[in-house]
């Protein structure tokens, strides 16, 4: 797959990935997630995408005021496992931030929304 450049303060994916995620095709043979209690966060993003840093940053500065904090999963839009949990999880956004709680999404912020993310994130973790 080709690689994607960060610049102009965006990003975006190769078409070839963005068409691998809207397949579905991974979605038949991934075996389907055990719910899990509690809150979890998911980040997909890319390895050098300055937004995904700073996204990143912004959401560990947040939740370092919690004592309990969330359980939080990196996917990476350049890894096989990225692009595949991507699909599951429909973020064609880079970077693209999910909360789950009790295994089901309850906010997602990516592209246009992620101004609103540091915001919100105290309310949908507390």
């Amino acid at each position: 797959m080709e690689k994607e450049v960060c610049e102009d303060g965006s990003c975006s994916l190769s078409q070839e990935k963005m068409d691998f995620i809207k397949s579905g095709e991974v979605l038949k043979t991934k075996k389907q997630p055990e719910i899990s209690m509690g809150i979890k966060i998911k980040i997909f993003s890319k390895k050098e995408c300055d937004i995904c840093k700073t996204t990143i940053g912004k959401l560990n500065s947040v939740l370092s005021q919690f004592s309990n904090k969330p359980a939080i999963i990196h996917y990476d839009f350049d890894t096989l496992d990225g692009l595949t949990e991507a699909a599951v999880s429909s973020a064609f956004d880079v970077p693209t931030v999910l909360v789950e709680k009790n295994g089901v999404e309850i906010k997602r912020w990516g592209g246009s929304t992620l101004g609103s993310m540091d915001k919100e994130i105290e309310n949908v973790c507390s």
